[in-house]
């Protein structure tokens, strides 16, 4: 689709829409029923009341679309043109004659627009923040009457947006606390609610119902309760101007210690709350306690004394056993208090509802830094298998770690400690160099897959130590598949290109993993330069009574043809999974079907073509 140019004074139009403080806020009925009517007046199947932001175009109501619709780029936006002319219509009254929109996928497949008609929506300054926009399935014209009756309409949303930013500096005088400038316990309540919602919608549209998959969540959310230790004695001894001017350092410390996207908020005198919203890496929340814990090593120094204060953290994970505000609250402030019997300065967590214990995480890192040094992790070996010929591909090498005196540690627990030790890039080496090591000995040329860690892509240097292992190996480049998810390339996206174009220069494939976990962005696929792509594991489990997951699946197989990237689908434990494969040309899989991980490779035996009688999937 032809993109929009800027307007003019769009940076001031920006500023405009960010003041209104409506971008990402939850459904508002008055907003879903205005919609409601004007696309009952207008006689059409899809209203939208839509915002434009820098990059992209967001719906604040919709009426006869689907949630996924809520949010798309702004270059392939009918709104970005709208909102060049403000006094006037836009009106296409057949999408697929418009140069404009006959290439975009939303005319070709759903929602499939053919026509379409826009009026600008202005802020109470005169900046056109959106549109108000009306679509149908059909080519059709509009008449004068229905021209006049939407440019009303836009109007009337203009005064709705007026009525919202009201509404939001109301709300902000009664949420604020007067001290430190954060939110207090009223705005909590609401932040805690809303977060909550969130993570249940997202957690859902992962398909994965919130489990840990390759030491990740998928999406989430994680609340620290923060104590100042002692605080009241500080009160009682310096008076409370001084421990009024503490706070705010406190608030300050805090601040500095999270990342820009989490709340922070003040809900006592000497009590704070931090709401981490997902995806984050499993351990993130504590590795933020950590920092915390960090942050307040310097003393206090003020009216020539100095004070050391400790914070006891108790952090909480939202999930099956915390599954509402009040719950993740409860668990919050459980861990929170065996923090503080543990003693001063200490951080306790929960997850799945079992207070968990850093000290002997810490015990666990110093033991995987003697692993690290020693290379004493293993490979278990799983097959990956090629469809259309019926054998071998390659073998995926997957880290294990049995340590001295407790024996086999789960890869999701080791995973947990090594990241928030920084210890993932060192235990990557080991294995990358072990598998190859092991590759090159082998009689044949079969292929390797290595997992590869985010964080190589902000070190710089990945394709230098992949180089170095293959002389060293003597391993064919040819051979090996580096195996990457999308949580690298969203850290540093230029960078990760820079990389992973370096690594095929090298001669080794890249894999992306986990497609279509939570992230996928399908961006991914024409901007990175990638052999294959593995479908997560998740459709799999879900083909049989999930349609999305169904769709996702085809999409993605056909999409991968298309651009010349082989598709392997993961997970694969039944021969109906298999069935749904060949039926729609998947290229590779791998699963327990063709073999378990092993430490030693198995060649899989010839899986036949015989069908599942009870298959319920067919190709749409």
């Amino acid at each position: 689709m032809q993109p929009a140019y800027l307007p003019f004074n769009e940076t001031q139009r920006l500023e405009a829409l960010l003041e209104l403080h409506i971008l990402d806020t939850p459904a508002d009925p008055q907003f879903d029923s205005f919609l409601a009517v004007v696309a009952e007046s207008l006689n059409v199947p899809i209203a939208t009341f839509t915002l434009i932001d820098e990059e992209r175009q967001w719906h604040k109501a919709m009426v006869g679309l689907p949630a996924r619709f809520q949010e798309s780029p702004r270059a392939s936006s009918l709104c970005a043109h709208v909102i060049l002319a403000p006094d006037e219509t836009l009106v296409v009254e057949d999408a697929r004659s418009d140069a404009r929109m006959k290439a975009s996928p939303l005319v070709s497949g759903p929602p499939f627009i053919r026509f379409y008609a826009g009026h600008a929506i202005l802020d109470e300054s005169g900046f056109a923040v959106g549109a108000l926009e009306i679509i149908d399935h059909s080519p059709r014209t509009l008449s004068d009457e229905d021209r006049t009756m939407l440019a009303r309409f836009s109007r009337h949303a203009s005064s709705l947006l007026r009525v919202h930013k009201l509404s939001y500096a109301l709300r902000m005088q009664r949420e604020v606390d007067g001290l430190t400038g954060l939110g207090n316990r009223l705005a909590f309540n609401r932040i805690l609610e809303d977060a909550v919602a969130r993570a249940k919608t997202d957690i859902a549209a992962s398909l994965v119902g919130g489990k840990v998959v390759e030491g990740k969540l998928p999406e989430g959310l994680a609340l620290l309760s923060v104590d100042i230790d002692g605080f009241k004695k500080v009160n009682d001894v310096h008076g409370h101007g001084f421990g009024d001017a503490i706070l705010k350092d406190v608030a300050r410390r805090l601040r500095n210690a999270i990342r820009g996207s989490d709340r922070l908020l003040r809900l006592g005198s000497a009590e704070f709350a931090i709401l981490m919203a997902g995806p984050f890496l499993v351990g993130e929340p504590e590795a933020t306690a950590q920092r915390i814990h960090a942050a307040f090593v310097t003393p206090f120094e003020m009216d020539d004394l100095t004070l050391q204060l400790n914070l006891s953290i108790g952090v909480a994970l939202y999930g099956e056993q915390a599954d509402t505000p009040v719950m993740l609250l409860q668990q919050a402030h459980r861990a929170l208090a065996d923090a503080k019997q543990a003693g001063p300065g200490q951080i306790r967590t929960t997850r799945d509802g079992a207070a968990g214990n850093l000290r002997s995480d810490r015990r666990m890192e110093e033991d995987l830094r003697n692993a690290i040094e020693t290379e004493g992790f293993s490979i278990y070996w799983q097959p990956i298998v090629d469809l259309r010929r019926e054998e071998l591909h390659s073998y995926e090498a997957l880290a294990r770690w049995n340590r001295p005196d407790h024996g086999p540690v789960a890869p999701s627990t080791f995973i947990q400690v090594a990241e928030r030790g920084d210890l993932m890039m060192a235990i990557d080496k080991v294995i990358l160099r072990k598998a190859c090591r092991a590759a090159a000995s082998w009689t044949d040329t079969t292929g390797v897959s290595v997992n590869i860690s985010p964080e190589w892509f902000l070190a710089g240097h990945l394709p230098d130590i992949v180089a170095d292992t293959m002389r060293e190996t003597s391993l064919d480049p040819s051979r090996l598949r580096i195996e990457i998810t999308e949580g690298s390339l969203i850290r540093d996206f230029s960078r990760a290109l820079k990389d992973i174009e370096a690594l095929k220069a090298i001669g080794v494939q890249v894999t992306l993993d986990d497609f279509g976990f939570g992230l996928s962005s399908l961006s991914y696929l024409t901007e990175f330069p990638f052999d294959i792509i593995k479908l997560d594991g998740s459709f799999a489990r879900h083909l049989r009574d999930n349609s999305r997951a169904i769709a996702v699946a085809q999409a993605a197989i056909e999409l991968g043809h298309k651009l010349g990237i082989k598709v392997c689908a993961e997970g694969v434990e039944e021969l109906w999974h298999l069935e749904f494969l060949e039926q729609q040309g998947c290229d590779l899989a791998q699963g327990y079907l063709f073999g378990r991980p092993s430490p030693i490779p198995q060649v899989p035996g010839r899986w036949g073509k015989a069908k599942s009688a009870g298959s319920t999937i067919a190709a749409a």
